[in-house]
């Protein structure tokens, strides 16, 4: 018996984008930027009253500077951030209907927590000046990938350190495809592999502290394990909508035998 929303296997899937994955690809890289922009607005209010620094010296210190590999992951966790929800969107549209809940409440976890308690970086403190180390990197376009960088992160001083949205992100984007059979291997494991380069360009760039990765993946596992363990919202929709079970000319009888059979594989 088929399952419900197979798809067929192609030599290259990017062919067979539905058009909602494009939608949500957009939806996703904007509410990423949007909500942390906004988010960086708010708590630099709320700093005037109070607000920490995450840094915890005996760890933080002892992560060395090394922006001529990790600045480029850095910045290409941006084209993951669009390119996982459209590969997402070739599975299973259940499950792309998961991810989007899923993703959208951690975002929404991490907006209202860089309100709640605002984190900061001294880029200029003594002893780890960034913004002189930026100047002196000798290739020029590492040196402006790194100045860009600060810019765009208000200078002087960076806000919205924990939970790292980039780690946020980029978690969520990995558990999109994790245990999906019906993405490659190859695939999960890609997927799983820039996640954690992820995590480690934001450290080695002196962009955020450790504690602030920690914080970005317990964000993102929260809502992820919510979602597709606990209250299935994906599943719930599709069995309920009449045009779904009418184009598969399936019933709701069909749909629970056949997701009944998937789950004893």
């Amino acid at each position: 018996m088929k399952t419900i929303n197979q798809t067929k296997k192609t030599k290259n899937p990017f062919k067979r984008i539905p058009w909602y994955g494009w939608v949500g690809a957009i939806i996703f890289i904007v509410f990423q930027i949007g909500l942390y922009k906004l988010g960086g607005f708010f708590s630099q209010l709320v700093a005037d009253h109070w607000s920490i620094c995450p840094k915890i010296p005996a760890i933080d210190d002892g992560i060395p500077y090394c922006p001529y590999f990790f600045i480029q992951i850095y910045f290409l966790a941006y084209a993951f951030w669009f390119i996982g929800p459209l590969w997402i969107s070739t599975g299973k549209k259940e499950n792309f209907i998961n991810f989007m809940i899923y993703g959208t409440i951690a975002s929404f976890i991490g907006f209202f927590w860089f309100i709640l308690m605002p984190t900061w970086m001294d880029r200029t403190a003594a002893g780890e000046d960034l913004i002189a180390k930026a100047e002196a990197i000798k290739t020029p376009f590492t040196r402006f990938l790194v100045q860009s960088i600060i810019k765009m992160d208000t200078g002087d001083i960076g806000w919205n350190l924990c939970p790292s949205y980039h780690c946020m992100a980029s978690a969520l984007c990995a558990y999109g495809v994790m245990r999906r059979k019906e993405h490659h291997i190859a695939t999960r494991i890609g997927f799983e592999v820039m996640a954690v380069l992820v995590f480690l360009s934001t450290v080695f760039v002196k962009q955020h502290y450790f504690i602030d990765i920690i914080g970005g993946i317990g964000v993102a596992t929260l809502p992820f394990v919510f979602i597709r363990y606990i209250w299935h919202p994906g599943e719930k929709i599709m069995l309920n909508n009449p045009l779904f079970l009418q184009a598969k000319h399936l019933t709701k009888k069909d749909v629970k035998q056949a997701e009944k059979a998937e789950e004893k594989k």
